[in-house]
């Protein structure tokens, strides 16, 4: 097992197949977990900007 460090900073992990899972659709899977990462991070973002926004009101 290994792990590659990817362009956006997040790891793929290179696994045998293990049970009719390949690596890369572990790989997949991970991007689709860091996307959703992402999209809640850039949710929190704009809750607490809007938030300060508010208080300077």
């Amino acid at each position: 097992m290994r792990a590659v460090k990817t362009h956006v900073g997040f790891l793929v992990i290179h696994l045998p197949e293990i049970g009719g899972i390949s690596h890369l659709e572990l790989a997949l899977g991970l991007e689709q977990l860091a996307q959703e990462y992402r999209a809640i991070a850039a949710s929190r973002t704009a809750i607490a900007i809007n938030t300060v926004k508010k208080r300077k009101l």
